[in-house]
């Protein structure tokens, strides 16, 4: 994967994982010390080329969308401006919101982060200075886990007393059968199932939802069954 993969597919995973993610309250009022990161299930109203208006619980709101973005949809990734990536949004219908809340000069204002509306995702794109704060630093990987649980994105897995979160969507070769996908074989790895990972590593510098690293692995290959996964290279 490209570095540019890897930092998507960093922030996809924090988005869906989330990070002290809390309940919209109706006056919500944010410690200066500590930003917060809400998720929300709303109904999207409207998207201009600056803000997203929304709906949820009988209020309506806007939150501020310009910038560069992510947008994941049909397998694709894009790196486009919000007045192009608001494109990709349905309006009328409900979607899944992240955002935070910025203060200034005595104003409140919401600042969207990331959007899920079916196959479609959407987040705001980070500088890789930016990432500095959540990422302590990049270890080369390779050790044992046991499966904790196998997702349609990845394996949650523990190593020692941690937990690490494994990438594993997108293509694979798989020993004695050829090209296949996580898909297809995401069955084959099961709870408690002990796996052999290589690749490369980042450490989070704060634990979200547990998880203290994020893997990006070339080869996972569980010792238990003995299926041998590795990652396929992109055609140039």
């Amino acid at each position: 994967m490209t570095v540019k993969k890897v930092l998507a597919a960093i922030l996809i995973i924090i988005f869906l994982i989330g990070f002290s993610l809390v309940v919209l309250e109706a006056q919500p009022k944010l410690p200066k010390s500590k930003a917060r990161i809400i998720r929300l299930r709303v109904q999207v109203i409207s998207a201009n080329n600056r803000t997203l208006t929304v709906q949820a619980r009988n209020r309506t709101g806007k939150l501020f969308a310009a910038g560069k973005w992510i947008v994941i949809s049909g397998g694709e990734r894009e790196s486009l401006d919000w007045s192009e990536a608001r494109n990709f949004i349905k309006v009328g219908e409900n979607a899944t919101i992240a955002f935070t809340i910025m203060r200034r000069n005595n104003r409140t204002i919401p600042i969207l982060l990331a959007l899920k509306q079916g196959n479609v995702r959407l987040v705001r794109y980070i500088p890789r200075r930016s990432l500095s704060l959540l990422i302590s630093k990049r270890v080369r990987a390779d050790f044992k886990a046991i499966v904790m649980n196998a997702s349609e994105r990845g394996i949650l897995a523990k190593v020692g007393n941690r937990s690490v979160f494994i990438i594993m969507a997108g293509r694979w070769i798989k020993a004695g059968e050829g090209s296949t996908s996580w898909s297809e074989v995401r069955g084959l790895f099961s709870p408690g199932d002990k796996i052999w990972v290589y690749g490369r590593m980042i450490i989070l510098k704060r634990s979200l939802k547990g998880i203290r690293a994020i893997v990006v692995p070339k080869t996972v290959i569980n010792l238990d069954t003995g299926v041998s996964l590795i990652r396929e290279q992109l055609k140039r």
